[in-house]
């Protein structure tokens, strides 16, 4: 098996591939499809909250969820090195999420919480220090040059989603 490759034995389903960069997982089930959100830096992290709809907009079942989850996880197991499984706390699938962790102990390192206001404070300071090595930031065609320039833009943009 490549390291881009498709997973599956002996060509049947489920098929999953890393994406670029390995920083994706793209995962292909009974003519269904899901990009998935998966990090290896600094350890292997799968974010759960992305396990939600196929593409094309149909959400996953709870049932689905487990297949998927473990289907990924059995794919990204590795001698001496577990998955790190994180949950964002806003997830309405958080409790699921918790469970399966556990019923895959052997294969999961560690719970990871995050949340939405963790992305944004993350993304925030992201977008600050930008700021303050090149003193201007450009998103989406629109220059932010100070801190009150760039807590404007966000609350917009948050008001937007």
């Amino acid at each position: 098996m490549s390291f881009l490759g498709f997973f599956s034995l002996r060509n049947k389903e489920p098929r999953i591939a890393r994406g670029f960069r390995g920083e994706q997982i793209h995962y292909k089930k009974g003519g269904k499809e899901i990009e998935i959100d998966f990090t290896w830096c600094n350890g292997d992290r799968l974010y759960t909250e992305t396990i939600d709809h196929w593409t094309g907009g149909n959400r996953l079942s709870d049932d689905e969820k487990e297949i998927v989850f473990f289907d990924v996880l059995n794919f990204l197991s590795r001698p001496l090195r577990r998955t790190i499984v994180v949950i964002n706390t806003d997830d309405p699938s958080r409790s699921l999420w918790e469970e399966l962790s556990k019923l895959k102990a052997k294969l999961v390192r560690e719970i990871e919480y995050d949340s939405f206001e963790k992305q944004r404070e993350f993304r925030r300071q992201m977008y600050l220090d930008t700021m303050q090595h090149q003193n201007v930031l450009v998103v989406n065609n629109t220059e932010i040059t100070s801190v009150e320039e760039l807590d404007r833009f966000l609350a917009k943009e948050r008001n937007v989603k």
